[in-house]
């Protein structure tokens, strides 16, 4: 499909063209998955495991749940290259099994070690000879996943310039920056890895030449984004964030133990007098004709809820925008990191404002959604993980004096000088920050 097609029926075209089933089965009949030591592990020794752990969350009560231990750094690569009328993003439309729909948008490389090592015993993933060489990166910053489900798992987020042009997968497609400003704002479409190279990238490769909203509050949103995106930041930046991050980690840190995993009657349960989160273990049977193998099967985390993450942003009194963040500790993050500024409680977390606190459920009745999203995150790891992502404007920053101490306010430009660090927004900010690019 040409690049001028609608990136909306591209995907819808996509989920029709490649071919996919998943189905439930036990993990005794599993040809590649055993329980060993109570750890459900590979016959390969790779890829990834499912440990079970207990805690004690924030409320004092004992829980348990499984989780993902993939100590593998992985490579999340979006390759761009330059012509005459702009910039074109490479995005591959990849079939994952825990996606709601199927296939969803990836970056242009999105591999563990195990897979671009071929320990699957299929084909390497497509571009692995330009995304494995680290000299073609242009940009390189190492990020956290989900820390309510993944044990200290990391990727490298990394852009590549490309001039030459290149054999793509029938799955891919070199997008314009006008479709990519729509997929970050639809949802269901781009994925969270992608979103994640995104929003730790520099900003200033994905404005459009003009403003393309038509909604006057995301007008007046792009316009003040751009006017003061490069604008200086505090010189100590990087030493308060450090120190909220730091104070919080004090008090609200997470000690957790690994517990065993067992079968009973085919079905996987956490061997603890814990209280169990809900998560569970499902083990699926895979086929596809889209990846590197046609048919595999592997576990996948399942949570039957689905979650809220809200962003909230609004203008001082010098009209520049500045968004809201928390700080949390997560049962599987080192540090503390921070979140967006309100989340659905979840006991692997520790983070500060709840979405149903009603003095945030009061301020949130008086803003304005500039952007909202519903997807599936990590569909390679969690079964039909739903999130709702949104950026809400609240008119006057003084409207927020309840929750000031929760958190603080960062500009664009500090916000972006941090993404492009290492270690200060978790999984879920990366993802609710891939908003604010929609913004610009």
């Amino acid at each position: 499909m040409g690049i001028e097609a609608d990136p909306l029926a591209w995907i819808a075209s996509e989920r029709t063209r490649q071919n996919f089933a998943v189905s439930d089965i036990s993990l005794v009949d599993s040809q590649e998955w055993v329980v060993v030591d109570g750890v459900v592990r590979h016959n390969t020794g790779r890829f990834f495991e499912i440990h079970g752990l207990e805690w004690t969350d924030t409320t004092g009560s004992g829980v348990s749940a499984p989780f993902v231990n993939q100590p593998e750094v992985g490579i999340l690569g979006i390759s761009v290259k330059q012509r005459d009328d702009g910039l074109l993003v490479l995005l591959d439309a990849k079939f994952e099994p825990g996606n709601v729909h199927g296939v969803d948008v990836a970056p242009s490389f999105q591999a563990t070690k195990s897979n671009f090592e071929k320990a699957h015993g299929g084909a390497a993933p497509a571009l692995s000879e330009l995304f494995l060489t680290s000299s073609n990166w242009h940009s390189n910053v190492r990020q956290s996943e989900q820390g309510t489900r993944f044990v200290k798992k990391w990727n490298d987020n990394v852009i590549v310039r490309v001039d030459e042009d290149w054999d793509i997968a029938p799955s891919m497609r070199w997008c314009t920056l006008d479709d990519l400003r729509v997929l970050l704002q639809t949802s269901h479409t781009l994925n969270t890895d992608a979103r994640s190279v995104i929003a730790t990238s520099d900003w200033n490769l994905w404005k459009t030449p003009t403003v393309r909203h038509a909604e006057s509050e995301k007008v007046r949103m792009a316009h003040a984004l751009r006017e003061t995106l490069a604008e200086p930041i505090r010189s100590d930046l990087k030493e308060f964030v450090t120190h909220v991050l730091t104070d919080w980690q004090d008090g609200h840190e997470f000690f957790s133990r690994a517990v065993a995993l067992s079968t009973s009657d085919g079905r996987m349960r956490v061997e603890s007098h814990y209280v169990s989160t809900g998560i569970v273990m499902s083990h699926l049977l895979v086929t596809t004709d889209s990846r590197e193998r046609s048919h595999w099967d592997q576990p996948l985390i399942s949570n039957p809820e689905s979650s809220e993450e809200i962003l909230l942003c609004a203008f001082d009194d010098e009209d520049v925008p500045r968004f809201f963040f928390s700080p949390t500790t997560e049962v599987g993050l080192a540090n503390a990191q921070f979140g967006n500024s309100a989340s659905t409680p979840d006991p692997g977390r520790a983070h500060p404002l709840k979405n149903s606190d009603p003095a945030f459920v009061s301020l949130l009745r008086e803003s304005t959604t500039l952007s909202s999203i519903t997807q599936s995150d990590e569909g390679g790891r969690f079964n039909r993980q739903l999130v709702t992502y949104t950026l809400a404007l609240i008119e006057n920053i003084s409207l927020a004096s309840e929750i000031e101490s929760t958190g603080v306010w960062l500009s664009a430009a500090e916000v972006t000088q941090l993404a492009r660090q290492s270690g200060f927004f978790t999984n879920e900010a990366r993802t609710a920050i891939s908003l604010i690019v929609g913004a610009l």
